[in-house]
């Protein structure tokens, strides 16, 4: 659904999809919130939310749950370490992309350790 504007309205047919394994909501103007409605689909695999400045940490925390999420692209959102620190229980999180986030160094650091296997890509603003 990239680059389709969407709301809360759009997205609420999706609460049930439990079975959903990819996401990619690209540059579609999310408000944050509209992503509740995928509290529920722990079988992620890939999750984009790039281009989305009012993605936070709260949203973020909505995908906690996904122990097959592999791949997840945060680029130009505003997620920092809080949010970030959500991923670090995916066990399977092998690529992440964080360009113009507000992630610190410090936090990278930290994540970098705790997930050596996952290849980290772009420069947080943060």
């Amino acid at each position: 659904l990239g680059g389709v504007t969407l709301t809360g309205d759009s997205l609420e047919s999706f609460a049930g999809c439990a079975e959903l394994e990819n996401l990619i909501l690209v540059n579609t103007g999310l408000d944050g919130p509209e992503l509740a409605h995928f509290k529920n689909c722990t079988k992620l695999k890939r999750l984009e939310l790039s281009g989305n400045p009012a993605v936070t940490n709260k949203e973020l925390g909505y995908f906690h749950n996904c122990p097959d999420l592999s791949g997840v692209i945060l680029s130009r959102t505003n997620v920092d370490d809080e949010g970030l620190s959500f991923l670090i229980d995916c066990k399977r999180l092998t690529y992440l992309d964080i360009d113009k986030t507000n992630v610190s160094d410090d936090f990278l650091q930290s994540f970098r350790a705790k997930k050596p296997n996952c290849k980290i890509i772009g420069t947080p603003s943060g």
